[in-house]
């Protein structure tokens, strides 16, 4: 286990039966065994503190990647830059403690026996100090803050080759609705359509399918890098580009303040609140947790949203039994989101109102008090039961919308807002890694179908415009391609998963471009 560990705190994932990841696991293996049972044993003179030090300084900067790469399935740096910058150390050990207590304490022991075995190992072989520095070096090459700082002085070179000024094409309308119908946005958070071909959640998925089979139904909507978490998803399906930073001597996302943690958020690129807002639209968003961590305010605000609801709207009374580490439950979620929906009906102006769930988020799922608990026992995951009780909630608030009049002229469109990171169900996921793909349907009062056109996140924003009503032309808005139009999408046109993630990953330049003010 401890070698699995020298591994994984490099931040890799290990397959281990694949090329290249197993070579480099079952090196460190024939490694140790070769320094244990072939290196001459005898005591150490001297002690190689200098080393040592080098190892534990190593061990130190890789804890964080590692305990993220087990608790929220990345190591990516922006995200984590993010998680860190938003939330105070009391806030991120309230996370750790309340999901990720186990594998907290998993990674100290493990880190405390791998300075222990590198103190003794250092005592008993000759060469060991040597070798102890070749491991130090290479886990630093590979780390992904090393390989991070890289890329800033060394960018791809696969980047010159896709200038954002190029790949970006502002949208631009030829016709607007003669109808003005409502938006319903709403992010079921962590949950993705793979899970409908899973043996655990096969049964649990049909009642979110039976929702799937009457709107039209997107079955291809992959993830790319700068849509993998829940902000970069919003922002990637509502303005068609993905959420990159600035370089490091600009900034990352913005400054943190008291209020809105990034005050201008990418105000030269225009999303779907901007063409809303100006059309005469309330803005609106709702989620259970605060909406100052993780940009949301600040992304939403800089782009047409005027009313916000989090955490900090209920008294706590009312969230008494019914909160979670994140914040109040999917039941208080969806009483609240009918209240909202009531009063932006009684206004004299179209409305979009967006939401975003927090039950299917890992690492067990969080079910509310209404939710019993029917599958954990055969599944040995909350997940099913959250995203059985979660299908519940959308068929209620369809329901809702039809008692009030308000089917007829509002779309509401369903979607992850990224893959499912690390939990209960990751073993599962990433048996089929390649067939993962996001949920995406939205009902219109047309005839139900299902649209298979090879998309991404990106491509929402203008699959939204046009299901609005909206003709833009060649169905393009920024990065993404409506899957309503002819018009190849990018992930059809490049259509190769690892250059179009290379595109996005790192791209300093794009981030720079993305966060232009002029």
């Amino acid at each position: 286990m401890s070698l699995y560990y020298l591994v994984a705190t490099a931040g890799t994932r290990i397959n281990y039966v694949s090329f290249p990841e197993a070579i480099y696991f079952y090196a460190f293996v024939i490694l140790f065994v070769a320094l244990f049972f072939f290196a001459k044993k005898q005591q150490n003179e001297r002690t190689h503190y200098g080393t040592l030090a080098f190892w534990l300084f190593i061990l130190l900067i890789s804890m964080p990647f590692a305990l993220l790469k087990i608790t929220l399935g990345t190591n990516d740096m922006e995200p984590i830059i993010l998680f860190f910058r938003d939330n105070g150390m009391e806030e991120v050990a309230a996370i750790g403690r309340g999901s990720f207590a186990s594998a907290a304490g998993l990674e100290m022991t493990f880190v405390s026996l791998l300075i222990l075995s590198a103190y003794f190992l250092n005592k008993i072989l000759t060469s060991f100090s040597k070798v102890l520095l070749a491991i130090c070096i290479a886990h630093l090459a590979i780390s992904p803050l090393s390989q991070y700082v890289y890329r800033q002085v060394v960018p791809n070179p696969v980047h010159a080759n896709y200038p954002a000024s190029e790949l970006i094409t502002e949208p631009e309308i030829i016709a607007r609705p003669t109808t003005q119908k409502n938006l319903i946005l709403v992010y079921l958070e962590s949950l993705e359509r793979s899970y409908v071909d899973l043996p655990e959640t096969k049964q649990v998925y049909k009642q979110l399918q039976a929702l799937e089979d009457k709107s039209i139904n997107a079955t291809n909507v992959d993830q790319t890098i700068g849509t993998s978490y829940t902000i970069a998803g919003m922002v990637g399906t509502q303005c068609g580009v993905p959420l990159l930073p600035k370089a490091l001597n600009n900034g990352l996302y913005g400054n943190k303040n008291s209020g809105v943690v990034v005050e201008t958020f990418m105000p030269k690129i225009r999303c779907l609140g901007d063409i809303l807002s100006e059309d005469g639209y309330i803005l609106s968003y709702m989620n259970g947790a605060s909406t100052k961590k993780y940009s949301k305010r600040g992304f939403l605000a800089s782009h047409g949203f005027s009313r916000f609801f989090d955490e900090d709207s209920v008294p706590m009374p009312e969230q008494e039994g019914r909160r979670n580490i994140w914040g109040f439950n999917d039941e208080v979620l969806f009483d609240k989101a009918r209240d909202e929906l009531s009063y932006l009906a009684s206004q004299d102006k179209p409305f979009v109102f967006s939401m975003l769930t927090l039950s299917t988020h890992g690492p067990d799922g969080f079910l509310d008090t209404t939710c019993e608990p029917e599958d954990v026992e055969k599944t040995g995951s909350g997940i099913p039961d959250a995203i059985r009780c979660t299908a519940i909630h959308l068929q209620e608030l369809n329901q809702f919308l039809d008692e009030k009049g308000l089917s007829e002229n509002t779309i509401v469109a369903v979607m992850s807002d990224h893959f499912a990171r690390s939990s209960s169900m990751t073993s599962s996921l990433s048996s089929n890694q390649d067939a993962r793909r996001n949920l995406f349907y939205y009902s219109d009062g047309s005839q139900p179908r299902t649209i298979d056109k090879e998309g991404i996140a990106l491509d929402i924003y203008p699959t939204l415009l046009n299901a609005m009503g909206y003709d833009l032309v060649d169905g393009r808005a920024n990065m993404g391609v409506s899957l309503l139009s002819e018009t190849p999408s990018l992930r059809s046109v490049i259509n190769d998963e690892i250059i179009l993630n290379s595109i996005f990953q790192s791209n300093h330049t794009m981030g720079n471009y993305l966060w232009r003010d002029e």
